[in-house]
């Protein structure tokens, strides 16, 4: 396996072309072999390796004459004959040519350090997911990959316009749609491709979307096929160079036999067992949240999300997951058979809780489904406490819920259930305030409304004026009211305790 990335002029053009205009480009030899960028000014020893930058008047006094020498030329003139065989790029309206060098060098530093993540990532015990999370941010795409059973190993996102991918729940395992695994099968263009080498561009039959694609080999023994859907941002020519690099990662991991090995620990399944109750070991979780930039002490919240059952078109948890992933950044969703589990980091995402609550709700709209959502928490490892707890926030809000809600949050609710929980062992009347249980027995058999009265005077911090608004009665008549009330149960509100009593007691018999 390489050690080092090393580029092409083909890459750095592809990276410039957006924003500079680039009135020349020739690749002629032009393997992958730059290392780095040097400014030229004339000197007679010169490194294949390197690719030179100058104004066009520095090469014009001082000629080169090795065609393997890479070369960026600034502002050369209009009208001249053309350049002789070489590898060259020549880039118009430059005000500053140290703009170019600097930009150059930042090529060559972003894909360095693209490198060494991989390696990184490799070293610490990451496998096929991580190293696709890697991918996708640096193509700017989903990627999956698939073995000879057309089985998804492992898979960076879901996104609408790719591949049909179900889930086999009983087997655990995520493949390609029945109908694409016979179409494929007997489509001759892409039996064709399952014996190439090395990147390859591919526009299949059944799509008109672009796809990068690599067969993965270990040896001779094909192991599957890493896919770059093209949904994100075009796919440039030097995305073949990139795949083909990133390729000899995922067959490290093919040779250390970890993507086949049902007992690795994939960031999907440390997940799966986190919420289950069978979390693996603290440093083992610890060691792939650092995997993916994640820190156990970062900011979290999680949802739990379910079909609406009120809807007659269910839409697919694979497709929620990846209507989620689409508008939560830095999150992460696993489907079940019951529903999809998601976790968000918001320590990275930056989102508060309106940005993330009004995301999810629009996202549930969209979908036709209804979602639960925990409180927020500062411990990864406390994740499966708080998946329950969404669990149970959807539950809360299902059996409450009013209209055409489909968002809940715990904050809503967590009042109630505590009062509940906390009741249990006994009937409701038990545990409330006699005095309260007077004023209700007043109101049903008087007809008055003074369990209301008091409710809102409590409310409004036994505020007379804001309490008389509130009801819209006279102050006085609020007056008579709550002397009324104190007449007939007894009750003191001198003391907090004696008020937030009478307050959950109320709160209790309404419900």
């Amino acid at each position: 396996m390489n050690s080092e990335l090393l580029l092409n002029l083909q890459i750095i053009f592809d990276t410039l072309e957006d924003d500079y205009n680039i009135t020349y480009f020739s690749r002629w030899n032009d393997r992958q072999k730059l290392t780095g960028a040097c400014v030229y000014y004339g000197q007679k020893k010169l490194n294949s390796a390197f690719v030179y930058i100058a104004e066009y008047s520095v090469f014009r006094q001082h000629p080169i004459s090795d065609p393997s020498i890479c070369r960026i030329i600034i502002n050369p003139p209009e009208h001249r004959p053309l350049p002789s065989p070489s590898s060259r790029i020549e880039i118009g309206n430059i005000e500053h040519w140290e703009e170019i060098f600097e930009k150059v060098q930042d090529i060559f530093m972003s894909h360095l350090k693209w490198s060494r993540e991989l390696f990184r990532i490799l070293e610490e015990g990451g496998g096929l997911y991580e190293l696709l999370l890697s991918a996708q941010k640096y193509f700017d795409n989903p990627l999956y990959i698939h073995d000879e059973n057309y089985t998804v190993l492992a898979m960076s996102t879901w996104v609408v316009g790719m591949s049909p991918i179900i889930v086999d729940e009983e087997k655990g395992i995520r493949t390609l749609s029945f109908e694409m695994i016979e179409h494929l099968k007997s489509n001759p263009e892409y039996i064709a491709t399952l014996t190439t080498h090395g990147a390859q561009m591919w526009t299949p039959s059944y799509g008109n979307r672009r796809s990068v694609y690599a067969n993965i080999w270990n040896g001779d023994h094909y192991c599957g096929r890493v896919l770059i859907s093209e949904l994100g941002s075009t796919l440039e020519p030097s995305a073949l160079n990139m795949l083909d690099y990133f390729t000899q990662f995922l067959v490290r991991v093919f040779e250390n036999d970890q993507a086949k090995n049902n007992n690795a620990l994939t960031f999907e399944s440390i997940i799966g067992q986190m919420i289950k109750g069978e979390a693996p070991e603290e440093n083992v979780i610890q060691m792939r949240l650092k995997l993916i930039g994640w820190k156990r002490s970062h900011r979290y919240v999680c949802f739990w999300i379910e079909h609406n059952q009120s809807s007659s078109d269910l839409i697919p948890y694979p497709r929620i997951c990846s209507a989620i992933s689409l508008i939560l950044r830095n999150s992460f969703s696993i489907c079940t058979e019951a529903g999809v589990f998601t976790v968000c980091n918001l320590s990275l995402s930056g989102y508060t809780e309106p940005e993330y609550s009004e995301k999810m709700q629009d996202m549930c709209i969209t979908t036709r489904a209804m979602a639960g959502c925990s409180n927020e928490f500062y411990d990864f490892l406390l994740l499966e406490e708080y998946f329950r707890l969404a669990v149970k926030t959807l539950d809360l809000g299902r059996n409450s819920a009013k209209g055409e809600q489909h968002y809940f949050r715990f904050s809503e609710y967590a009042l109630d259930y505590m009062l509940f929980h906390f009741t249990s062992d006994f009937k409701i009347s038990t545990v409330c305030s006699d005095a309260i249980l007077k004023l209700f027995q007043y109101d049903i058999e008087k007809h008055t409304e003074y369990i209301h009265t008091l409710k809102c005077y409590l409310e409004n911090g036994c505020q007379q004026t804001a309490a008389a608004n509130a009801l819209y009665i006279h102050h006085s008549t609020l007056v008579y009211r709550m002397n009324k009330i104190c007449q007939i149960s007894g009750i003191n509100l001198d003391t907090p305790e004696t008020r937030l009593y009478l307050q959950l007691s109320i709160r209790l018999l309404e419900r």
